[in-house]
């Protein structure tokens, strides 16, 4: 059996931890024209190949309706 984890000391969403870095100077922002950011996307469900209800679902269903061919379901 694994031990337990740690408590986070902080808890940061990404656009905050971004926004933190670039006033701090550790980042720098770029900007970009024409340049296509994708990213492909895979989540893991324990409990099996669909996501449960609720907010990981939801999140998932807008996901893969914003993408058209991408799917909620466990490719065979």
């Amino acid at each position: 059996m694994a031990p337990p984890l740690a408590e986070p000391l902080v808890e940061l969403s990404t656009t905050a931890a971004v926004r933190d870095d670039l006033a701090l100077h550790r980042l720098i922002a770029i900007p970009v024209r024409g340049l296509p950011l994708r990213r492909t996307l895979t989540a893991l469900w324990q409990t099996g190949p669909t996501p449960p209800p609720g907010p990981a679902r939801d999140l998932a269903a807008i996901a893969a309706r914003a993408v058209p061919g991408t799917s909620t379901r466990r490719k065979a």
